[in-house]
């Protein structure tokens, strides 16, 4: 009895076409002589406490020189890295800015707001919920990160 090929018959060759094309797709295959430079991470999304970044690095397969891109995520977790801001997240910034009255960091996840003289007021705290806070400081003082000391600068 004469065995038939599978490979010969139309049907079967339409259906490995069908299946190669399909996975080329899937894989994002193109072929191409030289790959792509791997792009930078770009943040694609974030919340109140993380980031999540992506990018793309192409691998070229050697035998058939088909570059082959894939997609690298890394998500970056931290307390206060985002605030909302017209119905976006947006990067904190721990920058306090002088006002007419004192001093203000608005940029954060929590608000603070400083009077001119410490003595005079407390400095206000707005939290994220709304809540306010309303704390006196004891003193003033600097700390060293490099030398790892910490300095009074005034008692109040």
């Amino acid at each position: 009895m004469k065995t038939k090929h599978l490979w010969k018959t139309p049907r079967a060759l339409a259906g490995v076409t069908c299946a190669v094309l399909a996975l080329g797709g899937a894989a994002l295959a193109q072929p191409t002589g030289q790959p792509p430079l791997p792009t930078n991470f770009n943040p694609v999304g974030r919340t109140a406490f993380s980031r999540t970044w992506e990018r793309v690095t192409a691998r070229t397969n050697a035998p058939k020189n088909i570059v082959i891109l894939q997609t690298n995520r890394v998500v970056e977790l931290c307390s206060g890295l985002s605030r909302p801001s017209n119905g976006q997240w947006v990067d904190t910034d721990t920058s306090i800015s002088l006002q007419n009255d004192g001093a203000a960091a608005t940029n954060g996840a929590h608000q603070s707001y400083f009077d001119g003289n410490l003595n005079a007021a407390p400095v206000r705290i707005v939290m994220p919920n709304g809540g306010t806070l309303k704390v006196k400081p004891a003193f003033v003082c600097y700390y060293d990160f490099h030398q790892r000391k910490v300095s009074l600068v005034a008692d109040l």
